[in-house]
């Protein structure tokens, strides 16, 4: 319970809305009769679709509902990190409670929403558990049951699916535990329990899920120095702020992201070590699973998505402390200046998300009135567009689609130009949807997280914009953020 009241804070943010509209509309397409593969691409296994329909159909849909959601994925990890924490732990104390918080007031901040990686993330942590009851109990049922969290980390997300792999790999070699027909047979039976009801479409499965060579071939930015350097240029003017409040809150998130990032690989190598060294067998076993989890994230590592691996970090920074000479003072030491730090993002969270935002989803909170004051004309735009017409929001904007609760006309949530494959375009406009809505971002940020050059990506998204909208007249807004009508059809001006 104290785990999930401490999401909510973050229940009304308008903040990663495309993230979470990914899953979100995954689910509202399947509620509507849809089916992955079968009427729309995706590069993702089904898994966090088939979660998002059956809550969405439970709890219905709302950015409030999907914002519970998240907090309660969030507080099922917190209780999977603890247990893991009681296990590791040398000796019964206060410290165990250090991971936990850690992740609790840390944890899904450079995220906090309703994604399919923090459903991936509650399947990894809860096959670090069972392979932490393997390496204790080594009996079998342990092997079944990492068995079937690998089959259902997989089914989420595949870099996690490929983690357990890596996890379970590490322990068996080093700890030689029994079981290891009970692994496979129990990633075998849960996988085609989970698959079963989309093996209709086993070509399209391995075209979308598996060979990833056009998505993984931009999304590929490891872990390194130049990642941790970008982020804490963001925070260059930081020693100049004269307001106690932002310095504090401020410098609390760079410290705390620079920490976790710069210290993860002595982190893998102090839980190995440590555990080595005072033979505990549990604590070098996190280290080899962190590990494994790591490097099979290592296709995109940056400061940010480091945040996904957040779990195995607080265990082992929890666990690496408490066994340090005079643990005691590292362990509160650790445990106040987050609380403080927590304390102080709260508290500049709520003074400056104070520009509302009305959609059909609910009321959101924005800390810049410029994007409000877009929303707002978004919605004033929609508003006005008939029900019964469709309409396509590109490229980066499927929250168009969950928020407003539009159909999306196309097999793509997303249309972004250098991510999709080129044909997508000329099928996508050959729909002809009666509507189009271009929200172009900013390319410098783009150019920075697919490590591309800024000129060429803009370049890039104008010409897709000139294309996809050739044959349509602008209605409102501008190119770059418009609302655009199918000339066949006549115009109606928007305000």
């Amino acid at each position: 319970m104290l785990g999930w009241l401490c999401t909510l804070p973050y229940l009304g943010l308008f903040l990663d809305m495309t993230d979470e509209a990914v899953a979100v509309l995954g689910g509202q397409r399947l509620l509507a009769g849809e089916w992955p593969y079968r009427d729309w691409y995706t590069h993702l296994t089904p898994g966090s679709y088939v979660v998002s329909a059956a809550w969405l159909a439970v709890c219905g849909d709302s950015g409030l509902s999907l914002r519970l959601l998240a907090g309660l994925i969030s507080s099922l990890t917190g209780l999977l990190v603890h247990a893991c924490s009681l296990r590791v732990s040398a000796r019964p104390s206060p410290q165990v409670y250090l991971p936990w918080l850690l992740w609790t007031t840390s944890g899904i901040n450079e995220f906090p929403v309703y994604s399919y990686h923090w459903l991936a993330s509650l399947a990894t942590m809860a096959a670090f558990a069972c392979c932490l009851g393997w390496v204790q109990q080594r009996t079998p049922r342990w092997a079944g049951a990492l068995g079937v969290c690998q089959a259902l980390a997989f089914w989420l997300l595949q870099s996690d699916g490929l983690a357990v792999g890596l996890m379970a790999a590490a322990v068996a070699l080093r700890f030689r535990p029994s079981g290891g027909r009970w692994f496979v047979a129990g990633a075998g039976l849960a996988s085609l329990l989970l698959w079963l009801p989309f093996l209709a479409w086993s070509d399209a499965i391995w075209h979308d899920n598996v060979a990833l060579a056009q998505h993984l071939q931009f999304n590929r930015n490891p872990y390194s120095w130049h990642n941790l350097q970008e982020f804490l240029g963001h925070y260059a003017g930081l020693t100049q702020v004269r307001q106690p409040l932002f310095l504090l809150a401020a410098g609390s998130h760079a410290g705390l992201n620079a920490l976790r990032y710069a210290t993860f690989p002595l982190l893998l190598a102090a839980a190995v070590g440590l555990g080595l060294r005072q033979r505990r067998p549990l604590l070098e076993a996190s280290g080899w699973c962190l590990l494994g989890w790591w490097l099979a994230s290592m296709n995109r590592l940056t400061v940010p998505y480091l945040a996904f691996l957040n779990p195995g970090w607080s265990l082992l920074a929890g666990a690496v402390l408490a066994s340090l000479p005079a643990a005691a003072w590292w362990v509160s030491a650790a445990a106040c200046l987050e609380l403080v730090g927590w304390s102080a993002r709260t508290a500049l969270r709520g003074q400056t998300f104070v520009y509302p935002v009305s959609t059909p989803a609910g009321v959101y909170w924005c800390d810049d009135p410029s994007t409000a004051a877009g929303v707002k004309a978004l919605d004033s735009w929609l508003q006005r567009v008939p029900r019964s017409d469709s309409l396509l929001a590109f490229p980066y904007a499927c929250y168009v689609y969950t928020v407003w609760h539009r159909p999306n006309p196309v097999r793509w949530d997303v249309l972004p130009p250098g991510l999709t494959d080129p044909a997508a375009f000329p099928a996508a406009r050959a729909r002809q949807p009666d509507w189009m809505i271009y929200l172009a971002p900013d390319a410098a940020s783009v150019a920075a997280d697919y490590l591309r050059e800024p000129g060429q990506v803009a370049r890039e998204w104008a010409e897709t914009r000139d294309f996809m909208t050739e044959g349509y007249l602008l209605q409102a807004g501008g190119r770059d953020f418009g609302l655009f009508r199918r000339a066949a059809k006549p115009p109606a001006a928007l305000p």
